[in-house]
């Protein structure tokens, strides 16, 4: 990036700052109260060499209007008691103002305070510094900024000699001091080399935020080590294995026993490692069809290890034909390993594949490659940061938008957009960032070596073992651009959905205005057909937005439930034809400024951009019309979600079927192995053959090493509420509640709607909060990462989520004992997809397609509960409708062998006391008793 020179004198650091924090009774200023305020001064060191110390404070309680609900109380740890007899906020603002001054304040997540503060009284004109906005750009790929969990994960916490009983943890006092060890650990990490820096300065200054400039200091020009740019992420973990891995005398002739097996060369070179029977067999059928070829399924249980039992074949094989030690006509690489999680890509990325390599003291090429618009495109960055005219309206969030692009790329220059977290704002404004863009195609293929995503598609090129998700395993093996001879797919429950959802149409408003937009930058800049041009191009944007939106007034007109599917009854009806004609309307507009487009000289380097530019706009314009008059090979609907008084159209054109386009990938390479937990309904693969067109597979299963029949109980409750009674939501929470109670949290609830998950959550707080116990909720109390890290940590929690947490988590140990699934994860009832499937091939809807789908995720959900071969834990099964219904014998016939009880719900209390022991549940009440103290 080119270097801009500061153009304004640079602000030095303050000597002193106050820190501030808040606790309130609502997210709203303007209903709720401050209960507690605590503002900390600090004399802040000059040179950042030290921490500087802390001052002086002042900690109040203030009492509310109203009286504190359980769930403030269970936040906060504010009782009623604490703040009875204190003085409204109001009585105290003046003494809280007289406290910070006119000192520099910081806070984290800083808006929340101050606006707290400001509606109830203060007066606040200085300049404020946001850690939470702070961490963003020091760490850019941190999973959460909540304070505790990013300060947690860069290993800061409160000295010891600041934390006294009376400043207890997620009190105010104690968050400030919490901020302020962040702050601290920010200061140190934001450091850049000077012309970025350079950069920086003018992107604060131009967004009128040149207070936050003398946090960042201009990087030391010493050696790099090669530590830093991979310690760069939040904690700093070097990308590699996660247990140390002793030297070893590998030889490629040795088979999956002489690796995996006892006494074998896994267990002698990493210490972790424990050998396991079913992962044996699985590494040798694995081998097997990397040898000989074909296509095969397993399915590997709970506990076999299955990355490891196909990783180490793979690369064996590797390294067989490195050495030209394999079969004379044997196959050759690469091998390419597809998932449909980014939790499981980065576990091979950064732990598996680098430790077995290392075991295995193998040289294989490894490399990941995402779609194009997972990487940032550095030409489109670059013309962000020479626009001119910053400021604009949004020119805060852009800036830092900006600020944290640089310092990410400072820490890692891969461009994978996945690793970044930023917010939904932040992403909208990344989607003019990513390497999807008309104008940067051939610019960066040709001019640009370093452009991330080229530069990902070359290693791809080199690889030996190659990394990529489901998307595009099957995007680019239908146009040969993904050269492989094995291919090795985990997570393969996923394949069809994934397989389909690559074949997905973009018909947003945001695609189609920039591609109409680059219509727009390609006219001339003088004379009459560039402005008509211009002016057309707007007019084209315009009329696609109100398309739009009398496509949403027709969804408001003929659904309540923010779904419909578009069949040629309903494009047959009045309304929708007046969409028709609408649509026709704005082809022919395009139509005509394509036109003018192609009759206007343009000079020969832009020829190839108009060209593709055209190509582009002639694709969306033919997709669009498909919609909405309709394709007979496409499943075509809309959707609808709404958000307080915001909405999102969403219209979705997916493929109808996918099984020639997986058939041609699995005839294209000499193996082709699918593999995952879950691929058997009622013990057989006839389902997931007939759905990805693998009939001709070969199957294998390999048990779980587990023992889950003395280790697994699944209780079914026969006389659960059904889920239209009113009195639903409080049988859920009253079984969620006393499970939880027994076993003093260790449970995790599985729904399937969030409308559930916040029922349950407000029954349940007030009484688990009495217990002691956390009660965390998707959507309620954090994101999906942090909860589940600070479930794993606290076996006195309880966690709800809905479809995300089926699968992916993996918390071992007694943390989890308990699953509580209250309905069969059916899909949504008139799934447009399931719909439009059924009626093609003539098949019922239910018992073809949603019921196998719902068997292979209850069998997702029922294997979090066991994580290693010393987990012991319950699964309560609230849907009665196992025992009532026909289909439950095929739901009986899928679960895992376990020990299976049937029973009503007053018996559950007893069953999970025989079940973990009266001892057992005793130490976890004593172990709790003993927290308390």
């Amino acid at each position: 990036m080119a270097a801009h020179p500061a153009v304004q004198k640079l602000p030095e650091l303050p000597h002193t700052i106050v820190g501030i924090d808040v606790e309130t009774t609502s997210l709203d200023p303007a209903d709720g109260d401050i209960i507690e305020v605590a503002a900390i001064r600090y004399e802040l060191s000059q040179d950042g060499t030290k921490t500087g110390r802390e001052v002086e404070e002042l900690v109040l309680l203030a009492s509310p209007r109203q009286p504190l609900t359980d769930q403030i109380t269970a936040i906060t740890g504010i009782t009623n008691d604490m703040v009875k007899e204190k003085p409204p906020f109001s009585a105290l603002k003046s003494q809280v103002q007289e406290f910070i001054g006119d000192d520099l304040l910081f806070a984290h997540n800083a808006n929340f305070d101050i606006s707290y503060l400001t509606s109830h009284g203060l007066t606040i004109t200085q300049p404020v510094w946001d850690t939470f906005t702070l961490a963003g750009a020091a760490w850019p790929t941190a999973p959460s900024y909540n304070l505790g969990t990013i300060a947690q994960q860069i290993g800061v916490a409160v000295p010891a000699e600041n934390n006294d009983a009376s400043r207890t943890e997620h009190s105010a006092g104690y968050d400030v001091r919490l901020t302020w060890e962040l702050l601290q650990a920010i200061r140190r990490q934001l450091q850049l080399p000077a012309d970025q820096y350079e950069v920086v300065v003018r992107l604060l200054q131009e967004s009128k935020q040149s207070h936050y400039i003398p946090l960042f200091r201009i990087k030391n020009n010493r050696p790099d080590t090669g530590n830093e740019r991979e310690k760069g992420e939040a904690g700093g973990a070097a990308i590699s294995g996660k247990t140390p891995v002793k030297k070893n005398h590998y030889s490629p002739a040795q088979d999956a026993a002489s690796i995996l097996g006892t006494g074998g060369l896994l267990e002698q070179t990493i210490p972790a490692f424990t050998a396991r029977k079913p992962q044996v067999d699985m590494g040798k059928t694995v081998a097997g069809y990397l040898q000989n070829g074909g296509l095969g399924l397993i399915e590997a249980g709970t506990g076999t290890g299955k990355t490891f039992a196909y990783i180490a074949p793979a690369i064996v094989r590797i390294e067989q034909y490195k050495r030209k030690s394999g079969p004379p006509g044997a196959a050759a690489v690469p091998i390419v390993v597809s998932t449909h999680t980014k939790t499981l890509q980065d576990q091979l990325m950064r732990y598996d594949v680098p430790q077995l390599c290392a075991a295995l003291g193998s040289t294989a090429r490894v490399s990941i490659l995402k779609g194009r618009r997972n990487y940032l495109c550095t030409h489109r960055l670059e013309q962000a940061l020479t626009r001119p005219g910053r400021p604009h309206p949004a020119g805060r969030t852009d800036a830092w938008l900006l600020i944290k692009l640089l310092c990410w790329l400072q820490q890692n220059d891969s461009g994978d957009l996945e690793q970044l977290n930023v917010s939904h704002q932040d992403s909208r404004l990344l989607r003019h960032l990513h390497a999807d863009s008309i104008s940067c195609r051939q610019i960066c293929a040709v001019q640009r070596p370093e452009c991330p995503y080229q530069r990902a598609r070359r290693a791809a090129r080199q690889a030996d073992l190659l990394i990529v998700n489901h998307a595009m395993l099957v995007q680019h093996a239908e146009d040969a651009a993904l050269p492989a001879a094995h291919i090795i797919i985990d997570e393969a429950h996923h394949l069809l959905a994934a397989a389909r959802d690559a074949t997905r149409r973009d018909l947003s408003e945001q695609r189609l205005a920039e591609v109409i937009g680059a219509l727009a930058q390609l006219a001339p800049e003088e004379g009459q057909s560039g402005r008509h041009i211009r002016t057309e191009a707007a007019e084209l944007t315009s009329g696609y937005q109100q398309i739009l939106k009398d496509i949403y007034s027709y969804m408001q007109a003929h659904t309540a439930v923010g779904t419909i599917r578009i069949t040629n009854t309903l494009r047959r009806s009045a309304p929708w034809q007046k969409i028709v004609q609408q649509v026709d309307v704005w082809e022919s507009q395009l139509a005509f400024t394509l036109g003018l487009l192609r009759s206007t000289p343009a000079p020969g380097k832009r020829i190839n951009l108009l060209e593709d530019a055209i190509r582009q706009a002639e694709t969306a314009a033919t997709e669009v019309s498909r919609f909405i008059h309709g394709d007979p090979e496409r499943i075509q609907w809309l959707e609808v979600s709404q958000y307080r008084q915001n909405y999102e159209l969403k219209l979705h054109d997916v493929a109808l079927s996918v099984k020639d386009s997986l058939a041609r990938m699995y005839q294209s390479v000499n193996s082709c192995i699918l593999t995952s937990a879950t691929l058997t309904v009622s013990g057989n693969f006839s389902y997931i053959k007939k759905r990805t067109g693998t009939e001709e597979a070969g199957e294998h299963r390999f048990a779980s090493p587990f023992n889950i029949r003395d280790n697994m109980l699944i209780y079914i409750i026969e006389d659960s509420k059904d889920g239209v009674e009113q009195s639903y939501e409080q049988y859920i929470a009253a079984t969620i509640g006393s499970t939880a109670t027994l076993l003093q949290g260790r449970t995790l609830g599985l729904f399937t709607s969030h409308a559930m998950v916040k029922a349950v959550y407000e029954k349940l707080v007030k009484e688990l909060n009495k217990e002691g116990i956390k009660l965390f909720a998707q959507r309620m109390t954090g994101g999906r990462h942090n909860m589940v890290e600070r479930f794993r940590r606290r076996p006195d929690s309880v966690l709800l989520g809905t479809y995300s947490f089926w699968e992916g988590i993996d918390v071992p140990g007694d943390s989890l004992s308990a699953v509580v699934i209250p309905k069969l994860p059916f899909m949504p009832p008139h799934d447009p997809v399931t719909a439009a499937v059924a009626e093609s091939e003539g098949l019922s809807a239910f018992q073809h397609l949603a019921l196998p789908d719902m068997l292979l995720r209850l069998r997702q959900g029922i294997g979090r509960l066991l994580r290693t071969t010393t987990d012991r834990g319950a699964v309560i099964l609230c849907d009665s409708r196992i025992v009532k219904q026909e289909y439950g014998s095929e739901v009986l016939n899928s679960l895992p062998p376990a020990t299976v009880k049937v029973g009503p719900s007053s018996d559950l209390a007893a069953a999970l006391t025989d079940w973990f022991g009266e001892h057992t549940l005793a130490r976890w009440h004593g172990n709790r008793r003993a927290k308390k103290k």
